[in-house]
């Protein structure tokens, strides 16, 4: 077996960036790095790991430093450039670099520009790792705190490619923006799982989801341990929002209606669920009117406006 013959420059590579960091030298320790990545990533796993490795530990501490654009822009380079196989030999240290960036961004919030550095190098980084589940999580919450609308566009894509797990987090974590009682899931778990899937619904998320949406929040809560898990999908207001979901699928206003009046004991325990549902009703048909018509209103539009403020006098 021949022996490993030591990367010269790669060593010399690896002095010159710690002594740059030491300096205080960031945009030449940015291109070291770069430059060491480019380096160990075509010369097989081994030499790629240890470049990773390497680039990761400048990344964090340029971000120690301040230089949040060049800890992600060394991010980037480790999620997009040098061979598949180096990539996939180093998406440990990625996910790692890319906790780091995610703890910091969360911790200046989204007010503070530096936070969008932050967010734009994870969001690069599980954009090209879409394999990897840990970076698909933290691209969920960061784009929810970077922009709110972003929920329904990442829902549906999430959706659509199978990431129930991610679907269900990101709905959980929007529920709680929403001004929800911390931990409620613990304690009232079918108001939780509505909430979400009206939520969902809401956010533009395909009706014929929700039925799946509330088996994998059921599991998840299970794993979790929370008492009462499995009435995420099998309480009252479980079945209440699979059948709501299929009317609103449907188009079908009257029984999206009837529904909501029949559940309305249950339903009265939180009035933000009536409110949901009377968004996701507007959504459905909102009050048009028919041109050439003598201004008459749409017969399903006037139907459901008629609904809507049944649903109001409920509240």
């Amino acid at each position: 077996m021949a022996a490993v013959v030591p990367d010269r420059a790669a060593a010399r590579l690896a002095r010159q960036l710690k002594v740059q960091l030491a300096a205080g030298e960031s945009y030449e320790a940015r291109e070291t790095a770069e430059a060491l990545w480019r380096r160990g990533a075509p010369r097989g796993a081994p030499a790629a790991q240890s470049a990773a490795k390497t680039v990761r530990a400048a990344a964090e501490a340029l971000m120690d430093a301040g230089e949040h654009k060049f800890a992600g822009s060394l991010c980037a380079v480790l999620a997009t450039e040098g061979p598949q196989e180096a990539r996939d030999a180093v998406e440990e240290e990625l996910v790692e670099l890319c906790e780091a960036l995610w703890v910091q961004a969360r911790k200046v919030g989204p007010a503070n520009a530096v936070f969008e550095d932050l967010a734009n190098a994870v969001l690069r980084a599980a954009e090209a790792r879409l394999s990897c589940e840990r970076l698909r999580e933290m691209t969920t919450v960061l784009q929810l705190e970077k922009d709110r609308g972003a929920y329904a566009r990442s829902m549906r894509k999430c959706a659509h490619l199978g990431m129930w797990r991610v679907v269900v987090q990101a709905t959980a974590f929007e529920v709680g923006r929403n001004g929800d009682a911390d931990d409620d899931r613990h304690c009232c778990v079918d108001l939780f799982a509505c909430r979400a899937a009206l939520l969902y619904l809401g956010g533009g998320g395909p009706p014929a989801h929700v039925d799946r949406l509330l088996t994998s929040l059921s599991e998840m809560l299970q794993l979790d341990g929370i008492p009462g898990a499995d009435e995420a999908e099998s309480s009252p207001l479980a079945h209440f929002a699979k059948l709501f979901a299929l009317a609103v699928e449907r188009t079908d206003g009257k029984s999206a209606c009837a529904l909501v009046e029949t559940y309305s004991p249950a339903l009265q325990r939180d009035p933000a669920l009536l409110a949901c549902a009377k968004r996701i009703l507007h959504l459905v048909a909102p009050p048009t009117r028919q041109e050439g018509a003598g201004g008459q209103m749409n017969p399903l539009a006037a139907m459901m406006q008629s609904m809507m403020g049944a649903l109001g006098n409920m509240e």
